[in-house]
């Protein structure tokens, strides 16, 4: 088990543990937040992260099979992890944002993922896997068009739900996803369990702007699979926007 070091507040836990690595600290290592000043998202994107959510980073070893399918796998652990605590039916929107249904029907952003690679020559590579789940945030602490945008797992499940019941059961999921992936055998389940997990599929995508088709599956290594003019594409990187309407 990782040591874990708890922060009230941090500029981004992503950023600390990177940092306390590549100063030579040993990689065992955990990271929570409170808070962060400058949480990061996937593409550099801000992550708004007020007191309340759960924020942590943690390292593990790059998985030997489909590494590139961990965000998603994380992201479908989740949801069924939070099926069986919360009763809560959440979706992954390809690669690493994990949705719940807000009032009205449309989905919102309750977690997101980042994975970031550290390797140097001579031994093995290392993932630092970030996690923001807002858990029991205040709504009134996200800007008018964010608080548009998200869920809260606290608002879900209609009573207070606390970073810290939150943070063993996303450990746990991590685990999972990197022992799972230690194997070809347990890739391929991994797969097979995120396939029907997967929001959009059916709806049309916007990658970095331009009209890239419609989504239809989940590739093996984690890569999204459109529809494009009745040819089959591989998004592998990018701004993906969902449509509302196919």
């Amino acid at each position: 088990m990782n040591r874990r070091i708890e922060l009230a507040t941090v500029r981004s836990t992503q950023a600390e543990v990177i940092q306390r690595i590549r100063a030579g600290e040993p990689a065992d290592l955990t990271i929570v937040a409170g808070s962060q000043e400058g949480g990061i998202g996937r593409l550099d994107h801000r992550w708004a992260s007020p007191p309340g959510g759960l924020y942590l980073s943690t390292v593990i070893p790059e998985p030997a099979f489909e590494p590139g399918l961990l965000p998603v796998a994380l992201g479908a652990g989740l949801s069924r992890a939070f099926r069986d605590r919360f009763d809560l039916e959440a979706r992954v929107r390809w690669p690493n944002d994990l949705l719940l249904p807000r009032p009205g029907g449309r989905m919102g952003k309750v977690a997101g993922i980042l994975v970031d690679r550290l390797a140097d020559p001579g031994h093995p590579a290392m993932l630092v896997i970030g996690l923001g789940v807002n858990a029991a945030t205040d709504r009134r602490e996200f800007s008018p068009e964010l608080s548009e945008r998200i869920a809260i797992l606290s608002e879900a499940c209609g009573r207070p739900v606390p970073p810290s019941e939150v943070e063993p059961i996303v450990l746990a999921v991590v685990r999972s996803a990197a022992d799972r992936l230690a194997t070809a055998a347990g890739a391929r389940a991994v797969w097979a369990e995120c396939r029907p997990l997967l929001f959009g599929v059916g709806r049309r995508i916007r990658v970095d702007g331009s009209p890239a088709g419609v989504i239809r599956d989940l590739a093996p290594d984690g890569a999204l699979l459109v529809d494009r003019d009745g040819a089959i594409e591989t998004v592998r990187a990018g701004e993906i926007v969902v449509e509302e309407t196919a």
